[in-house]
Formats: structure tokens, sequence, C-alpha cells
């Protein structure tokens, strides 16, 4: 049994070696291209302007997406074609089932320990967030009870790791770190939520969108980091999927560039709105994402002394790659406060 545990162990420290090699050599292909000016026939190849159109989420293909056009991997001639796609197929992710308090409480620590298992095993930042749309649509569909939520969680996340990873994640590994779980359970929960999930794997999630605005913001690596950061927080909340994930992400980009010291206009300007919403649009899910982030800065002072009792994502980006952007001054800003007042007493209201 030992030799097989060193063996797997060593099998996946190969394949994140891989990943990192291949991510390494990627960056440096996109770094020398970048950094010479392309001359043919002693005339030098300019970039051709960004061209903005009126309607929502429609954008030319030659514009530059962290000038991936560059890179034909990225496929950026179909930029349009995708994000218009994906804009269509998010209505069907809108999830209004409301759980019960004691599954509510649990929902939020099987997300935190998807986080930390994702954080853990390197594994890429959209199989965390496809998990937790599989996870939503399940706990929305199935029946379940309580002693049942970790292993839906960790069926999740083998389902996730399948669409988004280079290497599918082992059965095995799963079972191992899912507690009260076992080979035939996970394949009996796979076959019920693909059932729920109606086969439609491919999903227009969160950091999907987040991306693509920050693209267009031209937002350097500590907003995007910020935005990361703000997103994930944002899963914890049972609300995120009660709403458009395109609304959400733009709400997210808006609060992370406010947060590094825009104003209003300079967080979402014209150009931006050209691109997806109007301010105004986001208005109420920039509220949500604000109340979210006060929560956890609050939760944040109170078990200050100890890290356990603190959201995982605090953690995670709290380290050193993440420049501890959890733990920085900027994010006890006044308007925080604010915002989160004004999303309580819309709640209130309605």
């Amino acid at each position: 049994m030992a030799d097989i545990d060193v063996q797997r162990a060593e099998r996946r420290r190969r394949v994140f070696t891989e990943q990192e090699s291949r991510r390494n050599r990627k960056q440096e292909v996109y770094d020398a291209i970048h950094a010479v000016s392309i001359k043919q026939d002693n005339l030098q190849i300019i970039r051709e302007p960004i061209v903005c159109n009126e309607e929502a989420m429609d954008w030319e293909p030659t514009e530059p997406d962290f000038d991936d056009n560059d890179d034909p991997d990225m496929c950026g001639e179909y930029c349009k074609e995708i994000f218009r796609n994906e804009k269509k197929r998010e209505d069907t992710w809108v999830l209004s089932t409301r759980l019960s308090d004691k599954k509510t409480k649990l929902r939020v620590s099987c997300i935190d320990w998807l986080t930390e298992v994702c954080t853990t095993w390197k594994l890429a930042t959209d199989t965390l967030f496809v998990a937790v749309l599989y996870l939503e649509k399940a706990l929305s569909s199935l029946d379940y009870t309580l002693d049942d939520m970790q292993a839906i969680s960790g069926t999740c996340l083998f389902l996730a790791a399948k669409m988004e990873e280079v290497q599918a994640i082992p059965i095995r590994d799963i079972v191992e770190i899912a507690p009260g779980t076992s080979v035939p359970i996970i394949k009996a929960y796979e076959k019920q939520i693909l059932t729920a999930l109606n086969y439609q794997m491919v999903t227009p999630h969160l950091m999907l969108f987040v991306r693509r605005f920050n693209s267009i913001a031209g937002a350097d690596l500590e907003t995007h980091n910020l935005s990361k950061y703000l997103a994930t927080l944002v899963l914890r909340h049972q609300g995120h999927c009660s709403g458009l994930q395109s609304v959400l992400g733009a709400a997210v980009c808006f609060m992370a560039r406010r947060i590094m010291g825009k104003t209003e206009l300079e967080a979402w300007p014209i150009r931006q709105t050209t691109y997806s919403y109007t301010l105004e649009e986001i208005k109420t899910a920039v509220y949500f994402v604000s109340h979210t982030l006060s929560n956890a800065n609050r939760h944040a002072e109170l078990h200050r002394n100890n890290p356990n009792k603190l959201p995982t994502a605090y953690n995670v980006f709290n380290q050193r790659k993440f420049h501890h952007i959890s733990s920085k001054p900027i994010m006890r800003q006044t308007f925080v406060e604010t915002y989160s007042l004004l999303n309580t007493l819309a709640v209130e209201s309605t």
C-alpha cells in the first residue's frame, strides 16, 4: 500500500511539474513576441486599434484579449462568438433554491473545503468555479442528507477536473480526501449529477467573465488578484447563483478597481459599458459584492489570532504570491461599508 501511495504522489508531482514547465514556456514565448518589434520588408507591423461596438457583450475578433491574438492557442478570432454564446446560456444557471440553515452552513464548509483542495493540489482557478456551479445545481436538484454533502462536493470536483485540467484527478484521490466516501458512491453521484446537469458540462462561470472584463479594462496583476479574491469570497454566499454570472463578474471587476483607488467613472468607464453593462445595471450586484467583502473583513478582525476560523479564501489570498491582498488595509475603505449598508437596505425593502 505504501508503494502505491509513493507512486501516486510521484505521478502527481510529475504532472504538476509538466504543467508548470508548460506555463513557463508559454510565458517565455509571450515575452519574446512583445519584447521585439516585428519587422518584415522594412515595414513595422502595427497593432490595429480597438474597435468598440454598441451591442452589449459584442466585440470585434481583432480586439486584444490580454494581447492573445499573437497566441494561436488562445483562438482570439473566436472571442466574439464564444462570449455571445456564453451570454445566451447563462440564464440556465440562474438558481433560486434556498437551503435550510443547517444545509447552508454545511454548504459554506464544503466550498471552503473545495477551495483548500484546489489550492493544495494546484488546480486551475476555473476548476473551483466550475465545481461550485455543479455543486449548486446538484444541491438544488438531488435528494440528499447532510452526511451526503461532502461526497457530492467531491464528485463535483471530480467532474470539474475532467473538464478543466490537463490530467483528470484519479477517483481514488477523491475518496482519500473525502471521509465516508468510496468509489461506488462517487460513481453513483456522478451519474445523478450528470443527469441533473442534463450533461451540459460547459458552464458560463463567474471567473470567465471576470477575466474578460479585466482584459478589456487593462487591469494589472494586483487588480486581477483582487478580483479573484472577491470572486472566491462571493462563491461562499448562497445568492451568487440567483443572478447572471456576467453581471456579478462586472460587479467584481468594478469593486476591485474601486478598491485600488479608482473613482466610479474610472472604475467603470464609457469603454467598459460599451462592452457589457452600465453602472446602473450592475449597482445591485456591486452592493452584494461589497456586503460579502464587509462580512469577510469583520470576520477577519474577529478571528485575527485564529486563522483556522477564517474563510479559506482569506488565507489563500493572504499568501506572498497574491501580494497578501486579502489582509491589506485598502480592503477596509469607507465606501465598502457604505455599499454594504445599501445592500442591507435593498434586501430589507424587498
